[in-house]
């Protein structure tokens, strides 16, 4: 038995766990990241998940691994570029930060790669060799597989899905750009939509309503599915990948959004790509994250050893 501690880090939530390389997840918990305000508070409730899951472990935590939103680069540890839904998060050396604080090999990645991994090796990505993950929570993150490895790219920024742009002339958002898929997918961006038809305060409170009968909901739900539509059908005809796999905590409606989704995908893949990809929620949901990030430490510490 060993164990590990994976770590979630999103704009809204942290989420912690005890991994156990045999038994899975022993224990899990998640407290707000506060992550509008900023770097320093980000880092404080890192602390106090990882502090508490230390003092809960049933035995020594030999690695630690985490996943977090930005783009990384794995080998330095650092995030070397964020929105700015984690205002000032650009250049924080997170692995530096963790190790110095805990004297446990630290492990670092992008959200969409680490929750990529745990798909792929224990969850709805098993028997693919080629998908593309898909995570709709306050931003929205990716990830792509190819042939069983993750697609990196020259600098580590490949599969910036959220940052894709469906509508020219649409919302600005916070990387810079304008129309980028995660204004109009994300928890955020439904919520914000929600709230300005006046139908409910957030995503959750949209979809219940949504579940419940309320057909300006349904037709709001349906809006948000086919601009996610769009973008999968975007990625399947640059990837061509066997499955799209939707995690994060919007992926909780199901199929009242992933229906919809699939239809607008189907309506505008290319011919030959037609009934070929199936668009299926991550095994794991919301716990895909802090899965990633043991997958990220266990991954870590083997080659490690191999060195």
């Amino acid at each position: 038995m060993a164990l590990v501690l994976g770590i979630d880090i999103g704009g809204t939530n942290i989420a912690g766990g005890i991994v156990d390389t045999t038994e899975g997840i022993l224990e899990a918990t998640t407290i707000p990241s506060y992550g509008a305000l900023g770097k320093e508070a980000v880092l404080s409730n890192l602390s106090r998940i990882v502090d508490r899951l230390l003092d809960r472990a049933p035995g020594q935590i030999v690695a630690i691994g985490i996943g977090t939103a930005g783009e990384v680069d794995p080998d330095a540890g650092v995030i070397t570029s964020a929105t700015g839904n984690i205002p000032h998060w650009t250049g924080t050396k997170l692995k530096e930060y963790v190790q110095e604080r805990y004297h446990r090999p630290t492990y670092l990645d992008n959200d969409g790669n680490a929750a990529a991994l745990a798909e792929l090796y224990y969850g709805a990505g098993r028997g693919f060799n080629n998908f593309v993950y898909l995570c709709l929570g306050t931003g929205v993150g990716g990830a792509v597989v190819v042939d069983g490895q993750l697609l990196r790219g020259t600098r580590n920024y490949a599969a910036a899905l959220g940052h894709t742009t469906i509508d020219f002339s649409g919302t600005p958002c916070n990387c810079g750009s304008i129309g980028c898929l995660e204004m109009y997918v994300s928890g955020t961006a439904i919520g914000r939509s929600a709230r300005a038809a006046n139908i409910a305060e957030d995503a959750k409170g949209l979809f219940r309503e949504a579940e419940q009968g309320n057909d300006r909901a349904k037709a709001l739900v349906d809006k948000v599915g086919f601009y996610l539509g769009c973008g999968l059908a975007n990625f399947a005809n640059q990837f061509d990948p066997e499955a799209m796999i939707i995690g994060g905590g919007v992926s909780h409606a199901g199929a009242l959004l992933l229906e919809p989704s699939r239809a607008t995908m189907e309506a505008r893949v290319l011919q030959g790509l037609k009934g070929q990809i199936q668009v299926l929620p991550a095994k794991f949901g919301s716990e895909s994250g802090l899965l990633g990030g043991a997958v990220v430490a266990l991954s870590g510490l083997r080659s490690s050893t191999c060195q």
